[in-house]
């Protein structure tokens, strides 16, 4: 997906999928809601959006494969699946297999290796982070990731966190700061979060 070809975009940033009251977990039927809203505003009625709304979902829950994108494969709707690398496997997480399978359809984008923060880290400890999860991507996936997602948004606009990315062939970095990509700074993306119904509205965050 080139995001650098786009001018006006709202990313929207999800977790977890199912019935759950956690704030960060959507459920299928509200997910499935969403993709309908976002299928009939830019393919019935292109101008009311906007722009562009493209889908993250983080961290590589067990759900997102379940759940997220099955119904992602169904609307042919683009989305960026972000895996933190020491994750994948574990209970509860995507398995590489799994991984590879959504690779063949979406984005694979690193959300770093320990999913820890990395703005109290020093650089040789965010060289490490985001050089192993860029290697073990490409190891499992046969291509290497070109987005960074912040994990826990730590190290928005940090310099020293964007000129390593740059290092390592990352062409961007998505944050947790909220709002629309307009201008568009690739390695400053803003992402509306999107989870528990009672978190936030799809249809406020995708229309001016």
């Amino acid at each position: 997906m080139e995001l650098e070809t786009k001018k006006d975009i709202v990313i929207l940033n999800y977790h977890r999928f199912g019935d759950s009251d956690d704030k960060y977990t959507r459920e299928k039927k509200d997910f499935k809601g969403d993709l309908d809203i976002l299928e009939n505003s830019i393919i019935g009625d292109p101008e009311r959006m906007n722009g562009n709304v493209i889908i993250t979902i983080d961290d590589g829950d067990t759900s997102a494969f379940e759940i997220a994108y099955p119904l992602l494969k169904q609307y042919n709707y683009p989305a960026i699946f972000c895996i933190s690398t020491a994750l994948i496997g574990k209970k509860g997480y995507m398995d590489w297999e799994q991984v590879k399978q959504v690779s063949e359809d979406f984005d694979i984008a690193s959300h770093g290796h320990n999913h820890i923060p990395l703005r109290p880290l020093d650089e040789t400890q965010i060289m490490t982070e985001l050089l192993l999860s860029r290697n073990i991507i490409k190891k499992n996936i046969g291509r290497k990731p070109k987005l960074l997602s912040l994990p826990g948004g730590s190290g928005s606009g940090d310099e020293r966190i964007i000129n390593i990315a740059k290092k390592l062939g990352y062409t961007g970095i998505f944050t947790s700061i909220s709002g629309r990509n307009n201008p568009l700074d690739m390695f400053k993306l803003q992402r509306v979060p999107i989870g528990n119904k009672k978190y936030a509205n799809i249809t406020n965050n995708t229309t001016k």
